[in-house]
């Protein structure tokens, strides 16, 4: 009986005290930690925001829940630009105007609609959520920029009245005739985006891109500190490589860097050229791009024509030009085929050789100003001109020069539109060594030439076997990279005793390991 009235006591409070115990208790809310990031906000080539940014959290669903979260919509309400939105497509926003600006609809001249509106970017590649979905993260760059096509204008045809703009302009009232200004392509803008893609260890993904990027980066002084992170990645990378043309291409980076090809990290990328020349050419003889990289890259290490191996390949690329003056039918080794041949212009054939692939690329280029609908085409045809000493603006297709091509072809953020990232990456550092006026070994330092291998005929190789390198002691492959690095200082800094402390405390440091 006793249990049973303890069971009903318990009962009863239970019954008394239930909305007590049922009461919701209050969710806890965590905000989160602010971020810091890369704002950008252009207009053509106004600029309305182009600053870092430390977002804190926000509401970002226009109060349709109390969450608040750090978002690219917070980063613009944050910037202090003015802005407008439109939240009729929950759960994204819609944003209506920018720094005044607001989308709008237009026609063109067929009837059809012409959009006029904000876009944005996220890391470089397209943004697939709205601007209120996007969680930060630290050192995103988020870039807006207002796309406004120009529309058609009417074409002036011979004969017609000289005042047509004016009495096109007074008609309408809201339409002229008058030619909009082209744009230019921005190369600040495609360096920003560069460098926006380096890792947290200075390389730019996997080798291809780094390499091509190293390239890139060497064409200027503005960006010291990303090309020292790229100087240390590459003192301690040693690569595998599976064809001939990945030290050939690793060669002409390191080089573009000033660090020297016959020693660093204990490797001799120039003795593993070497060691495939067979007594007539380098690398697979079923190929000439490994032996036109080939001319490239010695060039710049010390070897002339008065090498055999150099003569001997000389005639061997020679041989390999097609009738039309290509090489390879392709316009990208016709390019690169040009640079090579040109550090050799006296040798006899190779002046009527290069005025063949001038032809070629007379002959390929297309209507847009560009070569093969390509930006890796464009881009080598460009530097094959550069050494000619051609000047762009007399390579003209319909009135558009290739300059013209590549301007179509820049994305927002100033890389090259293309669907995947690390395309983007080498395509836009292939522009920009292209847009620098230089050859590739222009932009490579030179070297001293080191006799570590005696050739001999030999047997043709087509699988790379290097011959195999005793390691350098490790303070003298520090040292290299230390010289670099400290060759990237200032020039108009003089190198004195006393300002040489950063060259002996970059050699301490990387004595040390």
């Amino acid at each position: 009986m006793k249990k049973v009235t303890k069971v009903l006591l318990v009962l009863a409070v239970l019954f008394f005290y239930s909305p007590v115990l049922a009461e919701e208790v209050p969710p806890v809310t965590v905000t989160p930690d602010p971020v810091t990031i890369h704002l950008t906000i252009t207009n053509g080539a106004n600029s309305a925001y182009d600053n870092d940014i430390t977002v804190t959290a926000c509401n970002s669903d226009n109060g349709a829940t109390t969450e608040v979260k750090v978002t690219a919509y917070c980063a613009i309400l944050q910037s202090g630009v003015e802005s407008d939105w439109n939240w009729d497509w929950a759960p994204g926003a819609f944003l209506n105007s920018l720094a005044d600006i607001a989308g709008y609809t237009s026609q063109d001249s067929t009837g059809g609609d012409v959009y006029h509106y904000w876009s944005w970017s996220l890391n470089g590649g397209y943004a697939d959520v709205g601007l209120n979905q996007h969680n930060l993260e630290a050192n995103d760059l988020i870039s807006l920029s207002f796309v406004d096509p120009i529309e058609e204008t009417p074409e002036v045809t011979p004969g017609e009245d000289e005042n047509t703009e004016e009495q096109h302009s007074s008609s309408s009232g809201s339409r002229s005739s008058k030619k909009e200004e082209k744009a230019i392509f921005n190369l600040e803008k495609a360096f920003e985006f560069i460098i926006s893609q380096q890792k947290e260890k200075g390389s730019f993904g996997e080798d291809l891109y780094t390499d091509w990027t190293a390239l890139a980066l060497a064409t200027t002084q503005n960006y010291t500190k990303e090309t020292i992170k790229l100087v240390k990645h590459f003192g301690e990378l040693k690569i595998s490589g599976t064809v001939l043309t990945d030290y050939e291409r690793h060669a002409m980076a390191l080089m573009a860097l000033g660090l020297n090809p016959y020693n660093t990290n204990g490797e001799n990328y120039i003795e593993k050229i070497i060691s495939s020349f067979d007594g007539k050419q380098f690398g697979d003889v079923n190929e000439d791009n490994d032996d036109i990289f080939a001319l490239i890259v010695l060039t710049n290490a010390g070897y002339t024509v008065e090498d055999k191996m150099i003569a001997d390949d000389i005639s061997f690329v020679l041989g390999r030009q097609r009738e039309n003056g290509s090489w390879d039918e392709s316009v990208d080794m016709t390019g690169a085929g040009i640079q090579a041949l040109a550090n050799f212009s006296p040798t006899p054939g190779v002046g009527e050789s290069l005025d063949k692939a001038k032809k070629f690329l007379k002959q390929s280029q297309k209507k847009n100003g560009g070569w093969d609908e390509n930006t890796s085409s464009t881009a080598w045809a460009i530097q094959g001109l550069n050494a000619l000493g051609e000047e762009l603006e007399d390579w003209k297709m319909d009135g558009n020069t290739p300059l013209d091509y590549l301007t179509t072809i820049q994305d927002v953020d100033g890389g090259i539109k293309n669907e995947n990232l690390e395309n983007r990456i080498w395509q836009t550092a292939y522009v920009i060594s292209a847009l620098s006026g230089k050859t590739w070994n222009q932009i490579m330092q030179n070297f001293e030439k080191v006799e570590s291998l005696t050739v001999t005929e030999q047997p043709k190789q087509i699988a790379i076997k290097p011959k195999i390198i005793k390691p350098k002691p490790k303070n003298l492959v520090n040292q290299n990279t230390a010289t670099a690095i400290n060759s990237l200082a200032p020039e108009s800094e003089p190198k004195t005793e006393e300002s040489g402390w950063f060259s002996k405390l970059i050699y301490k440091i990387f004595s040390i390991f």
